[in-house]
């Protein structure tokens, strides 16, 4: 199912939220200086640094980002055991020295990182398989805001069609891009995660994912939007899905780096803050206390997956080679290009090592199909 997000703005008369002029580029006096000592993540405080916060876009209503933040729409992507598994392509860019050394991590530890990846979102129907490349960098090999764009600009791998996660060394934090960010299927969109965060066992990167895929913090509609703004999410609030992280079943929570339930009253309301889900993988609590994602905000993955990220999905044909849904001249030309050569590309479509009349025959016999 997919829903085209110009066709659900005409039809619904609302103005996007997420996609406004943009501001100058992110700098560390705009970001960094609004980075709480010893938060992990600046995925949100990056993005307000461009785009400013909801309330500075669009008054009259906590403002859309897309179809997705519907919840009529949301809901139709429920997920089931009948529900398709979701594959994603993923490139792990981890860097070294000039020479090739003292690289930041090993293709074990990445390996396993993904394994911890996959076991993370496997009740929730989304898989992720993923390449590694080390990059001889050693400029790069500790983040620096100023190098964040020319760095990615080179070492992005096809970032179209897949999630390119960038691993350095950032003295702590990591950060990801919404998918209604302009930048999201560019050089300039992905994950970038500290070393530190990276590795088997460690969940930090499902956190920066589900930002990848659509999802706010669980403390979102409390702590980083104006209080009590139109926005705003109250404890008990029975308007949970259109404002804060627009999932009702994540209930409200001001940031929270316990693994418990937060103490005190909010001060919108004056009620007590009820039982929060301090163990969802979008909140701020230790790793260790991490354990699930809500139905909806599985159902808000699936959902972004595709009306916009569809394009880094394993298609269901490999014939589709550039992923756009169709099997066309634009794939017959990419294979031709390719024909009698042994590239590591899409294009080798039997796996044989070489670019031949199968991958020729296999092509040319789904031809003018489309694929989902």
């Amino acid at each position: 199912m997919m829903f085209s997000r110009t066709v659900w703005l005409a039809v619904c008369g609302l103005v996007l939220g997420g996609s406004p002029v943009r501001a100058d580029e992110p700098t560390e006096a705009t970001w960094r200086a609004d980075l709480p000592a010893g938060q992990f993540c600046a995925t949100t405080e990056r993005y307000y640094a461009r785009y400013g916060p909801p309330e500075n876009v669009q008054r009259g209503g906590c403002p859309l980002d897309g179809p997705c933040d519907d919840p009529t729409i949301r809901d139709a992507y429920t997920v089931g055991e009948e529900t398709p598994i979701r594959v994603v392509r993923t490139q792990v860019i981890v860097f070294c020295r000039t020479n090739g050394s003292d690289c930041l991590t090993t293709a074990d530890d990445v390996d396993a990182q993904m394994v911890t990846l996959n076991e993370t979102f496997a009740p929730y129907r989304i898989k992720f398989e993923h390449e590694t490349s080390f990059a001889r960098r050693g400029t790069y090999r500790i983040y620096n805001d100023i190098d964040e764009r020319p760095m990615k600009n080179q070492y992005a791998v096809e970032p179209q069609r897949r999630l390119n996660i960038f691993v350095v060394d950032t003295t702590g934090f990591a950060f990801g891009t919404f998918p209604w960010d302009d930048d999201a299927l560019t050089a300039q969109g992905g994950i970038v995660i500290d070393v530190d965060l990276f590795g088997a066992g460690e969940t930090i990167l499902t956190h920066e994912v589900g930002h990848c895929l659509g999802l706010w913090h669980t403390h979102h509609g409390v702590s980083e939007v104006d209080r009590c703004s139109a926005c705003y999410e109250v404890p008990m609030d029975v308007n949970g899905d259109n404002t804060g992280d627009r999932c009702a079943d994540t209930p409200a929570t001001p940031v929270n780096f316990d693994c418990d339930r937060p103490g005190g009253r909010d001060s919108c309301s004056d009620l007590r803050w009820r039982q929060t889900d301090y163990e969802n993988y979008m909140g701020y609590a230790p790793s260790f206390c991490y354990t699930r994602l809500s139905p909806q905000q599985a159902a808000r993955c699936h959902c972004w997956l595709d009306d916009v990220l569809w394009s880094w999905l394993v298609p269901y044909c490999p014939e589709d080679i550039n992923a756009d849904r169709a099997v066309d001249i634009a794939d017959l030309a990419r294979l031709l290009n390719d024909f009698g050569t042994a590239p590591s590309g899409p294009t080798d479509l039997d796996g044989d090592g070489v670019v031949g009349l199968g991958d020729l025959a296999r092509l040319l016999n789904r031809f003018g199909q489309e694929c989902h």
